[in-house]
Parts: structure tokens; sequence; C-alpha cells
């Protein structure tokens, strides 16, 4: 009988040994993790974030007027011509950009028509600024939409919209520069009556031409499935149909002439999984309701590697804002919360 040669199966061993440490160290040098193909909670918010932001930031320019939530200076929408309500909170150092913009809208069904509520006329809706427990002088923003105890029945079956925007910048940026996006959300209900109730936590990016024409690029956190508009007809109701992306990373598409407005919106986590545009996300369905996640976006590079890339000059597009929202249809209730809200652009 021939017995194992002891030194041959030590020198083996030894290379097991070895390579599982080169593995590990290539997994955790080049950012690879469970993160892109299991759904997975080992990697922390930290540790995305060194991943996935650029570590290296000496030449980080602040978009926002108040990065990382340092004021709660706001201030509500209103109906023409007034537009804007007194501004709230403490606005004692307001400089002439900014501050946080609260507002709702009510759109019908068909997207065809829509207006900025009156506040005396639309209830269901709270909001609220309050200490960031983690990083004094900061502020997390928490905002709710309640159509389940609606009782203003015009506007129940109607798309309702809540939420804050980040609407005047502190310079012109335009698109050929690298503008980055990243906070933390903390989805805090998520509810429906029914499952004819549409639902859908969302960010989004407002770009402007020359000539007035606006590009709106939205991604939805986290929604319903039903949620979904995706089709050959125009929802717009003005403009051209524009089909979806068969690969179903666009959720709704649409383009209207009379307002002057392009409109696409894309699921976060089909994105992340995209060849085009790679892991840049912390997957949505990391996350777990009552817990904070992060949520990074490189805004140009995205655009920039749109449809809309082939028909219109970045240069002369200008980043007019940005804005986090809730949009509920018929009954149901969602809120959230965000914390470390920073929108910059890097050289």
């Amino acid at each position: 009988m021939n017995r194992p040669n002891l030194k041959i199966l030590g020198a083996l061993s030894l290379i097991i040994v070895i390579l599982i440490i080169i593995s590990a160290w290539l997994i955790r040098e080049l950012g690879l993790s469970n993160l892109e193909i299991s759904n997975t909670n080992q990697v922390t918010l930290e540790e995305n974030s060194k991943r996935v932001e650029p570590i290296d930031k000496p030449n980080k320019v602040p978009l926002t007027f108040a990065p990382k939530i340092t004021s709660n200076c706001r201030m509500k929408t209103a109906p023409q011509p007034r537009w804007f309500e007194t501004k709230e909170g403490d606005c004692k150092n307001y400089k002439g950009y900014g501050p946080w913009i609260i507002a709702t809208t009510v759109e019908n069904n068909e997207f065809t028509g829509g207006s900025v509520a009156d506040w005396n006329k639309i209830n269901g809706w709270d909001y609220f600024f309050k200490d960031n427990p983690s990083n004094p002088g900061e502020f997390e923003i928490s905002l709710k939409l309640d159509k389940i105890n609606f009782d203003q029945p015009v506007t129940k079956d109607s798309y309702t919209a809540f939420g804050l925007n980040d609407w005047y910048l502190t310079e012109p940026v335009n698109l050929t520069e690298k503008i980055f996006l990243s906070f933390d959300i903390k989805v805090t209900e998520f509810n429906n009556l029914n499952d004819n109730v549409k639902n859908r936590i969302s960010i989004g990016f407002v770009a402007e031409d020359k000539t007035g024409r606006r590009y709106y690029l939205e991604f939805n956190i986290l929604k319903t499935s039903n949620f979904d508009l995706c089709t050959d007809i125009n929802f717009g109701g003005d403009g051209v149909s524009l089909p979806c992306d068969t690969k179903g990373y666009i959720d709704r598409r649409s383009a209207g002439d009379l307002y002057k407005y392009d409109i696409v919106y894309y699921d976060l986590d089909a994105i992340s999984r995209s060849e085009t545009f790679g892991t840049m996300f912390l997957e949505a369905s990391n996350f777990k309701i009552g817990e904070y996640f992060k949520v990074y976006i490189p805004y140009s590079k995205i655009f920039n590697s749109t449809e809309w890339a082939k028909t219109v000059n970045p240069s002369e597009l200008t980043l007019i804002g940005t804005y986090i929202l809730t949009e509920i249809y018929k009954e149901g209730i969602s809120g959230f919360t965000i914390a470390n809200y920073d929108l910059y652009k890097i050289y």
C-alpha cells in the first residue's frame, strides 16, 4: 500500500492557503464584494462609501447651499403667482441661494395635467427637521405622505407627489463637469391599502438647455411592482411617443413640446446591475425599512450615457437642481428620512 507523500501534501496545503490569502486581498483591493453578486448586508455603509465614491476629493466644490444638511432654512411652494410661501427655520445666514423647498403636486392618472398643490386644499402630508444625533450641527429631514387617511376625494385617485427640492445651487454647473450626489436614506413607512395602489420613492435631477427645455432624470429607490409606466404611448399628453428601453432599465419615458420637457425614470436596483453603469449604487434590494442605507449617484456620467447625449450638447445643459420625493396613486402611505445629503462637483 502506497502512503501519500507528506511533504507533497504539506506543500499543496501551503499553496492553497497562499491562494486564499491572495484572493482575499484582491477582493478587498479591487472593491469586489458580495454586494455585486448577491443580496447581502455584509458591506457596511462606510465600506460602500469608500468603494464607490471618489476617495481623494481635494477639489470638491459644493453645489448645495447646505452640504450635509447644515441648515434647516426652507420654504413651501405655492400656486402662482406667489410660487413660494414665507421662509421658515433658521435663515439668518441665508445667502441668496437655497433654501430647501418643500413641494407637493397633483397629476391626473394619465399625466396630461398637473399643478403645484395648494397646501390649504390638500392634507395627509407632514415633514420636519431634527438634529442629526450622529453629526452635531447637521439635520435629518423626514417627509411623509398619507393617502389612506386622506379626506380629499378629488385628489385621492390622482398621482400625489410630496418631496424635498434642492433647487437654487451655489453656482452654475454644466453637464460636462463631474457631478455627484450622495445621501443616506431611511424608508420609515411604505404601505398600501390594496393592489391597485401605486407607490414610489425616487430621486430626480433637472437640467435645462438654452431654449428652456428641461431634462428630468429620475431613479426609483423603492416602488410597488405596478408603478411601471413603461409604454410606447406617451403619457405626457402633448409630446411625442418614446418607447422604453427593452432591457428594462427605463421605467417611463416621455417628452412634451408644449412645456418643453423630456423625462426618463430608471429603477435603482436595475440600473445597478446594468453592464453600462455597473455597480455605482448600493442596490436598493439590500435595504430594510427603518434602517439607513447609502445612495451614491454619479449624475453627469449617467446622463452622458443616455440616448440624450446623442442629441444634446452637455456643455449647453445646466443643472437646475435635485429632488427627493414620494409619489402615490390612490390610497397608500409612504415616508422617508434623509441625512448626509451632499451635491457636489470635482475637478
